[in-house]
């Protein structure tokens, strides 16, 4: 009898820690309580309700956009939510114009780079550019972005 009870007691000890190391028994958070929070993060405030209704269904937009790219088993890298998330593509590129060629200083075809020599012989199969120095972290350019997306 008491052999039935010690094995009705581990049964239930068991099925409870299974319960409990279930990934499907996380907590998530709301859409609403994932905006929140990232707002906080970033510091922002909307001018009205309308604005944030908006910027609501941006920051939408882009956490689906965000699940499915990261859901696909091809990719070789993952997408992360970051500050630009209650922008839309267009917001984005107008307040980052990027670089403005000069056409003064496009050089014509007759000055066009010539390798000196064809002789790869010396050349490595293979180059780390991260050990070389040659790549740098990410860098956060968000002054370079204007005052938009304050």
């Amino acid at each position: 009898m008491l052999e039935g009870r010690l094995l009705c007691v581990f049964g239930v000890f068991l099925a409870l820690c299974a319960t409990l190391a279930s990934p499907g028994e996380v907590p998530q958070l709301s859409l609403s309580e994932r905006f929140g929070k990232w707002k906080a993060l970033h510091g922002r405030v909307y001018a009205n309700s309308d604005e944030e209704e908006k910027r609501l269904s941006i920051f939408k937009k882009s956490l689906d956009l965000i699940d499915y790219f990261n859901n696909n088993g091809s990719n070789t890298y993952k997408l992360g939510i970051n500050q630009f998330a209650d922008r839309t593509d267009e917001e984005i590129r107008e307040a980052n114009h990027g670089f403005q060629k000069n056409q003064d200083q496009v050089p014509s075809s007759s000055t066009s780079f010539r390798y000196a020599s064809t002789d790869l012989g010396d050349v490595p199969v293979s180059l780390n550019w991260v050990d070389s120095g040659a790549v740098t972290e990410v860098k956060n350019k968000e002054d370079c972005i204007g005052q938009i997306l304050q």
